[in-house]
């Protein structure tokens, strides 16, 4: 079964249009895009706290200053899946990164438990033999992408794509664990794997980074504030330029 990743084509190809002019020239020049998910929205708030901001309004903001944060760097064009109070699926946002051959794939959330002691940060990759139930077997096989049109993922089975794309992905969220475990923010699960459908069919380094937890007061505090989304942009920008300086461009 082929992998389709549009849902919306006409919505992928605005957002393909708001590359701002300074941004298209450094392109030209070799910068790398960084695409930024801010997870959730719309209807779909995520995990809702007792007492603080839904999880799609704290994602949203973290990917706004996250990307102010890169935006200054002239090796970095940073683009957000949403940036207003909409529901997209998770195939809309994978090939919005696909389609703008994107570097890495960052998607923001904010997790919950039920045991209240739990907290920090947590990064997960997709599983290296996992391919969300997607088996393609042929090489060359296409991926849909703006506009109708195709791309064909490059001559290798898809469990050895994955596995090369997931040695990346470990590398930018081991760099953000890093980040986080240096403030004392990390949660002991620290990097893991899992079935993510929305790293599923990625064609670059994607991480999903649970920022918190919605049932852990002082994650809340931290995430709900200016100056807590602030350090926490910080926090994965540095850890998104260090993974760009390591990776060489393809």
């Amino acid at each position: 079964m082929a992998l389709a990743l549009v849902g919306s084509a006409s919505w992928l190809r605005l957002q393909a249009d708001e590359t701002s002019p300074q941004a298209q020239e450094r392109l030209t020049t070799g910068a790398r895009v960084v695409v930024i998910d801010p997870g959730h929205g719309g209807d779909d708030a995520g995990t809702v706290a007792p007492a603080g901001m839904p999880e799609k309004d704290i994602t949203l903001a973290i990917a706004r200053r996250l990307r102010t944060a890169l935006d200054g760097r002239p090796e970095v064009v940073t683009v957000l899946t949403r940036d207003d109070d909409r529901r997209l699926s998770l195939r809309d946002r994978t090939a919005l990164a696909n389609t703008r051959r994107a570097a890495a794939l960052i998607s923001l959330h904010v997790t919950a438990s039920a045991a209240d002691t739990l907290h920090g940060a947590e990064f997960t990759v997709l599983a290296a033999d996992d391919s969300g139930g997607v088996t393609l077997e042929s090489p060359g096989t296409p991926l849909p992408v703006t506009g109708g049109g195709t791309r064909v993922i490059e001559f290798a089975p898809w469990d050895r794509v994955a596995l090369r794309h997931r040695d990346e992905s470990m590398r930018l969220a081991g760099a953000m664990a890093a980040a986080f475990e240096a403030t004392g923010h990390l949660s002991p699960r620290g990097v893991q794997s899992a079935p993510l459908a929305v790293l599923t069919g990625a064609t670059m380094a994607a991480v999903v980074a649970d920022l918190g937890y919605a049932t852990h007061v002082d994650d809340m505090a931290r995430l709900g504030s200016a100056e807590g989304q602030e350090a926490v942009a910080r926090q994965l920008r540095e850890a998104v330029l260090q993974f760009l300086a390591e990776t060489p461009a393809p």
